[in-house]
């Protein structure tokens, strides 16, 4: 998984996703199969027929995540997975990786952002190809931090909304605070 994402520009999200099976030698029926199961797991199964160019960043990267596990790896290399997306975006793409590891998989994160190496069960520090640090770590939850981000924003629109007065006579204005 790449920080840049790396999608096909000219191909859907779902064709994105087959891409790894292909070089598998998976047949046509089972990639859509799969791949469909785990847009449906990254909650993009609905943006399937979309191509990249259509997407957010963080759909984009999730879109990247569904191409990372559809051949059922081991082990997942994540380089900088949160690096070109928003503080929100970024905290969603964690829990999954969160919920991946839970689920037994080796997860092997790059990151110079303590922010998303706190969300890890061990650290491991290197400098100059010298090993620093290697630790076991209680990792913060990504899937509470996001719930909390995620309703500050909500109450913070609402309270933007809820600004709205009427201004000399004329319909209802928004005050910007």
């Amino acid at each position: 998984m790449f920080q840049g994402f790396h999608l096909l520009a000219r191909a859907n999200a779902l064709k994105n996703v087959e891409l790894p099976m292909v070089y598998s030698g998976i047949s046509q029926h089972e990639r859509t199969l799969r791949a469909l199961r785990v847009l449906r797991l990254v909650g993009l199964e609905q943006w399937a027929n979309h191509k990249p160019s259509e997407l957010s960043g963080g759909q984009q990267q999730r879109i990247a995540v569904a191409r990372a596990l559809v051949n059922g790896p081991v082990v997942l290399l994540a380089d900088e997975p949160t690096g070109n997306l928003d503080r929100l975006t970024g905290l969603e793409i964690m829990a999954i990786l969160q919920v991946l590891n839970e689920q037994d998989m080796t997860i092997v994160l790059v990151t110079h952002d303590p922010h998303v190496a706190s969300f890890a069960k061990r650290r491991i520090e290197f400098l100059d190809g010298q090993l620093l640090t290697d630790i076991p770590i209680k990792p913060r939850s990504a899937r509470e931090e996001w719930m909390a981000v995620a309703s500050e924003q909500t109450a913070a629109a609402s309270e933007n909304q809820s600004r709205e007065v009427p201004v000399g006579g004329e319909e209802q204005k928004k005050v910007e605070a």
